[in-house]
């Protein structure tokens, strides 16, 4: 019940190029209007919200039940290369991002929101015409970027790449309820890659430096912290043979940290934890691939050793209605594989593509974590019967996953089957290319293991024709 949705997307492109300089200027604009369904168990509370009372100026919705989301983006993003001669390259690129989140109704009477009270000396809130809006949930997210990166060519055989990433973000909150609370955040980065090529191979060798500060209402932290990398290729005839070993470093957000609040989208109550230290890994990676004449074959496996390993976590605790899911940290390991393998058959028209992968994580207890996919395998047929028609036959099937962490639900295995094609024909002496797609042809029932909403009694999606 309630998922009707209403989407409204424009973008526009202007692009100039020279000789020695090219510009990309890319804008979008999406606004939505979203149903939140309600799920079959714990939601009584919101059986008696059918009205949308003091929501005016959105009569097209007083007919549905329940409650909804208003969602705004826009992104604006400008893109350069220089060519500064001698096989030097510059480019950088900026971008603004503005996101606007509202949900109205199905909140609960909050008998006049009276914790909320002193957001009434917010006078700028209503110079953005937040005060009539009634809405429960007013978030304004605005998001400013600078990606830059330099590549000098040293040597035929060795490139030097230099880059920074900056990042300054602001959240903002309008309404009666609060996710997270006002806060400013800020990174910085700092790397630099080596490119080096050899007679039978290469290497890649990366070194970087982070950045991030946080400001906000719930307190405020820092991080910072150098990694390294270094990956090597080593050819051998239709073979090769890749190592890749490098430490990982990513500080928490503004959920992980200060979340205290009902996330209507995943039918839980997040709590954040103040009190988080940065994730650092150390991860090491071998892939080999064999190509033959008509087939490959390609085999990696991966260890990732994290410390301060942060994860969201389920609880037997309910808040107002809703399932409490804490954010949590400790030292954990993750590794796993993945085969994948592909064939011209003896049919010229026919490919076909088979993988299968499988991932493991662990506390440093040895329990399981929480929200780890099943093993998984996946068969691809693509039947290219010309040059204007095409098929495309997909298979994934997912194993029951009984390995899960405490309060948390197993998922049944399942498997699914995707159609899509091309036909390429004309249409008033113009190319016309007609793409198509089946998605879960047989309508089966399923709960993805990582989904967020399968506690609530929602499958996932039923046979979509496009």
């Amino acid at each position: 019940e309630n998922t009707w949705l209403k989407e409204n997307d424009i973008q526009a492109g202007l692009r100039y190029r020279s000789e020695k300089f090219s510009s990309d200027l890319r804008f979008s604009v999406n606004i939505s209007e979203l149903g939140i369904p309600e799920g079959e168990e714990g939601h009584d509370d919101h059986d008696d919200h059918d009205d949308h009372d003091g929501h005016e100026g959105h009569d097209d919705h007083e007919d549905h039940e329940g409650h909804y989301q208003e969602l705004s983006h826009m992104m604006l993003t400008w893109k350069n290369n220089f060519d500064l001669g001698n096989n030097h390259d510059l480019e950088v690129t900026l971008g603004r991002q503005f996101n606007e989140r509202k949900e109205f109704g199905g909140h609960g009477e909050e008998e006049g929101h009276d914790d909320h009270d002193d957001h009434e000396g917010h006078d700028d809130h209503d110079d953005h015409g937040h005060g009539g809006s009634g809405a429960e949930l007013d978030m304004e997210l605005a998001t400013n970027t600078i990606d830059a990166a330099l590549t000098m060519p040293q040597t035929e055989n060795f490139n030097l790449i230099l880059g920074t990433n900056v990042l300054s973000q602001e959240n903002r909150n309008f309404g009666f309820e609060e996710l997270i609370p006002d806060a400013d955040m800020n990174d910085f980065g700092l790397y630099g890659l080596g490119q080096i090529s050899m007679k039978n191979g290469s290497a890649l060798i990366g070194l970087r430096y982070d950045t991030r500060s946080i400001t906000s209402e719930k307190g405020a932290a820092d991080f910072s912290n150098f990694n390294g990398s270094i990956g090597l290729k080593r050819n051998f005839g239709n073979s090769s043979l890749r190592l890749n070993l490098g430490s990982g470093y990513r500080a928490p957000n503004l959920i992980e940290l200060f979340a205290d609040g009902i996330h209507h989208g995943t039918f839980r109550y997040e709590k954040g934890n103040p009190n988080l230290e940065a994730e650092t890994s150390f991860q090491s990676e071998i892939s080999l691939d064999l190509n033959g004449e008509s087939s490959s074959l390609t085999f990696d496996i991966f260890l990732n050793d994290i410390s301060n390993y942060i994860y969201v976590a389920p609880s037997n605790a309910t808040v107002a209605g809703y399932k409490l899911y804490n954010f949590m940290q400790q030292d954990a390991t993750l590794y796993g594989s993945e085969i994948n393998y592909s064939k011209q058959t003896g049919i010229e028209w026919l490919t076909f593509n088979s993988s299968l992968e499988y991932i493991r994580g662990e506390s440093a207890d040895g329990d399981p974590l929480p929200f780890i996919s099943p093993l998984t395998f996946k068969q691809v047929f693509n039947l290219d019967f010309s040059e204007n028609y095409s098929l495309e036959i997909d298979f994934i099937a997912k194993a029951k996953q009984t390995r899960i962490s405490q309060f948390e639900e197993e998922t049944d295995g399942y498997s699914l089957l995707n159609l899509s094609g091309s036909w390429m024909t004309s249409f008033i002496g113009n190319d016309l290319n007609i793409f198509w797609s089946i998605d879960n042809v047989f309508d089966t029932e399923y709960y993805d293991h990582l989904s967020r909403l399968k506690e609530s009694g929602i499958a996932g999606l039923g046979r979509n024709i496009s």
